[in-house]
């Protein structure tokens, strides 16, 4: 067997789908773990890793062997690196990311985050409490979470003031603070959820190439299916 047969065997749609459904049984088994666990062992092994990298390189393969792209064709090829582009996005995210919480009583600065492994992670950034709130409805429900914070830095002090609330995040410096808890009854602290997405902005990447690959390989397929009657037609006009 020639190379070049052989990388095309291994180049194969089965043995792309076969390790995709390595890769997909890897994460699915990971979910049922902790996080901090399951990064350790699995998102951050050697072995999830190499998986990925293998997967990505068939793909580049698959890409390289259509390229250039014929008529009919591009959206396939789109879709094939949009895959590869979501995992390491999605691997950026879980091994270079951070996720913790935070408990902070009003008028107290703090820029300490727990992990959900217990260790504790420093911010670059100090958020200060100025002021807690919670609204009610007229039952007596609750309305709303709002946390009013500043957000001061070490040299510069105070940069910006803000009240985080619940779907209403506060993004500073690549981090995402949210509302997650708070004293029901006595409003004297909130709790942050701090969390660190490094790998957000290519994962949406890849998602616009597979949107992208989507919408043209439907225009092909559809111009393709178009273009058969017009051909059977030319054909039976010249044999008449």
């Amino acid at each position: 067997m020639d190379i070049r047969k052989l990388i095309d065997r291994i180049a194969s749609m089965p043995a792309a789908l076969i390790l995709l459904g390595v890769i997909i049984a890897a994460s699915a088994g990971a979910t049922f773990f902790p996080q901090a666990i399951a990064v350790k062992a699995v998102y951050a092994s050697w072995w999830y890793a190499a998986l990925l990298i293998i997967f990505c390189l068939l793909t580049l393969v698959c890409v390289i062997r259509h390229l250039p792209p014929a008529k009919g064709r591009i959206g396939f090829l789109m879709l094939h690196v949009s895959i590869p582009v979501i995992a390491i996005g999605a691997l950026v995210s879980l091994t270079a990311g951070s996720r913790g919480y935070m408990q902070i009583y009003r008028s107290e600065a703090l820029n300490t985050i727990v992990r959900e492994d217990g260790s504790y992670e420093r911010l670059p950034f100090f958020i200060y409490l100025a002021d807690f709130a919670i609204d009610y409805y007229t039952n007596g429900m609750v309305k709303e979470y709002a946390s009013t914070v500043r957000i001061a830095e070490e040299g510069s002090g105070i940069v910006r003031d803000a009240i985080i609330r619940v779907n209403h995040p506060l993004t500073h410096r690549g981090y995402t603070v949210y509302q997650y808890s708070c004293d029901m009854q006595n409003g004297t602290w909130t709790g942050f959820l701090v969390q660190r997405d490094p790998g957000i902005g290519i994962v949406y990447f890849g998602f616009l190439l597979l949107m992208i690959g989507i919408c043209i390989r439907v225009f092909e397929r559809i111009r393709k299916n178009n273009d058969i009657p017009k051909t059977g037609e030319e054909t039976n006009g010249a044999n008449a």
